[in-house]
């Protein structure tokens, strides 16, 4: 049985404004606009023209063909002009009431929707002369007012601030810093589930978890562990006072040349536990000292009873496996706790 946490219980930063203020939300943050919007503006402007000169040519011209007779198909075009006449003035005051927007859109809508009927009517009732002069008015209503609001709205875009550049915004240095924390914070952390007393099949997996993950975690670990995973590479930014708290057999430090993320911390030296580093690059102790911090440690596992790792049967090449059952594979393959490869009695 595996009980698992993941770092959810991490309260998310607290976002202020500049001056010390708190953050707006989302609905009252001011829209950023730019030179894209102005696009997308006057695209959307030119489509409804587009639309509305291929629906006034192309009505008259269904019917026509509809009914054969050329006076219905005039009747048509005068009959759908008075109402956009009328809609013309009346749009100027609702203009001025209403928000210029929304108006845009509604009448776009209804002049799409006298359109997108003549299908469904014809399959359900059939065309006839008046369905066409109902649907034409329809369709019309909405020309007059929507081309009005949008070119009510074109100095108001151009006056809108530019917007600020996305890729850049997430390029900066603090932005990846920041994202990476919380990448990291949202990490699962699992350990076994404990039938009976403490045994050697107790593991503790940290993954990237951050402190403030271990600390929220603190109540629900064990007081000890046969092995545990160091969190996040075994790096100093992720050093857990709880580390040092709970005991442990072995520590699995995970880490290869790309160090970016920081050295090995430092107090991993100061624990009594055998550490199994995959890459020693990483390590100050080891780029001072030459050699391996294990050299000095003991294990509990030899099949002899407590002693040096370096009377580990393995590590002297006397057997194909080591006691413990812990392997180390890097990059130059597999190897026993020892990390600097040297011979077990140095002169």
């Amino acid at each position: 049985y595996v009980r698992v946490f993941t770092g959810a219980c991490t309260k998310p930063p607290r976002r202020h404004a500049r001056d010390g203020r708190s953050a707006p939300t989302a609905t009252e943050r001011t829209p950023m606009h730019g030179k894209s919007t102005t696009i997308r503006f006057l695209t959307s402007n030119a489509l409804s023209l587009l639309g509305n000169s291929v629906a006034g040519v192309v009505l008259p011209l269904v019917l026509l063909a509809r009914t054969g007779d050329a006076l219905a198909a005039g009747t048509l075009v005068l009959i759908c002009a008075v109402p956009q006449m009328l809609a013309g003035l009346m749009g100027g005051a609702l203009l001025d009431r209403l928000n210029r927007r929304s108006i845009s859109i509604v009448s776009d809508f209804i002049s799409a929707l006298g359109i997108a009927l003549l299908p469904v009517v014809d399959m359900v009732w059939g065309l006839n002369f008046g369905w066409f002069v109902a649907l034409g008015l329809l369709s019309a209503v909405g020309d007059i007012p929507g081309m009005t609001a949008r070119d009510a709205l074109l100095p108001a875009v151009n006056l809108l601030p530019s917007a600020p550049d996305i890729q850049e915004i997430l390029n900066r240095p603090v932005t990846k810093a920041a994202y990476t924390e919380e990448l990291n914070a949202a990490s699962v952390v699992f350990h076994n589930r404990r039938t009976q007393e403490a045994s050697t099949d107790d593991i503790l997996m940290t993954g990237d978890a951050s402190p403030e993950t271990l600390d929220a975690l603190a109540e629900l670990l064990y007081e000890n562990y046969y092995i545990i995973k160091a969190p996040h590479h075994g790096t100093a930014s992720h050093w857990s006072h709880l580390l040092s708290e709970i005991s442990s057999s072995h520590i699995l430090v995970s880490n290869g040349d790309y160090q970016k993320a920081g050295k090995i911390a430092p107090a991993y030296l100061e624990l009594p536990a055998v550490k199994h580093c995959t890459n020693c690059s990483a390590c100050d102790w080891y780029a001072v000292s030459g050699c391996s911090c294990n050299r000095m440690a003991v294990c509990y596992d030899l099949a002899n009873g407590a002693g040096l790792t370096i009377k580990c049967p393995y590590v002297c090449g006397a057997q194909q496996s080591p006691d413990c059952g812990i392997f180390i594979v890097g990059a130059t393959g597999r190897r026993s706790c020892l990390c600097d490869n040297l011979p077990v009695q140095i002169n």
